[in-house]
C-alpha cells in the first residue's frame, strides 16, 4: 500500500467518523456540574414532544410512606421509608413513570435517599426495585420500530464501593442491547459522586416496560432520572463514558504522521 493509498483509507476513516460525531457522549469522570446529564432527545418543556418520556426524582425527593415497627405512627428523623408512593418530582405531567418494591424491606432513610438497611427488618443486604416506564408510542405502532431508555442516577457524596446498584437485563422477547456506565464525577468540593449511566437499546416497543435492579449497600442513590424515546427508524446515539478517551481526529492526525515517517524513511533508503 503507497502512501497516497494509506491518506485516502485514513480520510475515509475521519469521515465515518465525523458523520456519526452527532451522538453525544457524556463523560461521568469530567461531569462537575453536580447534575445528570440531560440526552440530546430530551424534551426539557416536559411535553414529551417527538414520542420522548422524561421523568425522575431530585436529590432528597423520594418521600415513600412511612414504614417502621418501633414507630408506626408517628415517624422520626432517622425512620426507614418504603419506597412505595414516591411521586416523580421532576419531568412531564404526562406518561409518568413510578416505582416499585419487590418486598417490605426498608430501602429508604431519613434523608429520602434509596439506600438499603442491612440491620432492619431481617438484615436485607439487597432490595430489588422496579421502575415502571410508560413510552410515548401510539397503539397503532407498537411492537414496531426502535426504542431507547436511559436511566441515570447519583449518590449523596463520595463514590459507589464494591456493591452499587446492579442493573438487570430487560425482560423483553426482542433484542435488547445494555450498557452500564458507572464511574465518578467532579462535584462540587472536589469530593466527587458516584454516578451511573444506563442504556437499553430495544429492537421493537411496547406501551410499558419494567427495569429492575439490586440497590447495592455501598453507596445511595440521591437522585434518579429516566428518560425514553420510540423511532420507527433509529435507536438513539446518545452514549456515556467513565473516562476520557483520546480524540478521534488526535488519533487520525497521530497515524498520518506515521505514515509520512515510514514513506520519508523509505525515499531515503531508496535514494
Amino acid at each position: 500500500m503507497n502512501l497516497r493509498q494509506s491518506v485516502c483509507l485514513l480520510a475515509a476513516a475521519i469521515g465515518l467518523s465525523a458523520a456519526t460525531s452527532e451522538a453525544a457522549v457524556f463523560i461521568i469522570s469530567e461531569n462537575n456540574t453536580n447534575a445528570l446529564f440531560v440526552p440530546t432527545f430530551r424534551d426539557t418543556s416536559g411535553n414529551n414532544a417527538n414520542n420522548t418520556t422524561w421523568f425522575g426524582w431530585g436529590s432528597g425527593d423520594f418521600g415513600g410512606s412511612w414504614y417502621n415497627t418501633v414507630h408506626p405512627t408517628t415517624p422520626v428523623t432517622n425512620d426507614y421509608q418504603l419506597i412505595e408512593g414516591a411521586l416523580p418530582t421532576l419531568g412531564s405531567t404526562s406518561k409518568v413513570g413510578s416505582l416499585s418494591q419487590v418486598n417490605d424491606y426498608s430501602i429508604l432513610s431519613g434523608s429520602s435517599n434509596i439506600y438499603p438497611s442491612s440491620t432492619k427488618l431481617g438484615g436485607a443486604t439487597h432490595e430489588t426495585i422496579n421502575i415502571n416506564i410508560p413510552i410515548n408510542v401510539s397503539l397503532n405502532d407498537v411492537g414496531t420500530g426502535f426504542t431507547t431508555i436511559i436511566i441515570q442516577g447519583t449518590t449523596t457524596s463520595g463514590p459507589y464501593g464494591t456493591n452499587p446498584p446492579n442493573f438487570l437485563a430487560l425482560n423483553y422477547d426482542g433484542d435488547v442491547q445494555m450498557s452500564y456506565v458507572l464511574g465518578t464525577n467532579i462535584s462540587t468540593g472536589g469530593i466527587g459522586k458516584g454516578q451511573f449511566w444506563v442504556k437499553y437499546d430495544i429492537v421493537g416497543s411496547a406501551e410499558a416496560f419494567t427495569v429492575s435492579f439490586l440497590a447495592g449497600l455501598n453507596g445511595s442513590i440521591a437522585g434518579l432520572t429516566v428518560d425514553t424515546i420510540w423511532s420507527p427508524t433509529q435507536i438513539a446515539t446518545d452514549t456515556a463514558l467513565a473516562v476520557p478517551e483520546p480524540s478521534t481526529y488526535f488519533l487520525a492526525g497521530l497515524g498520518l504522521m506515521v505514515l509520512a515517517w515510514r514513506y520519508r524513511r523509505r525515499t531515503s533508503a531508496q535514494s
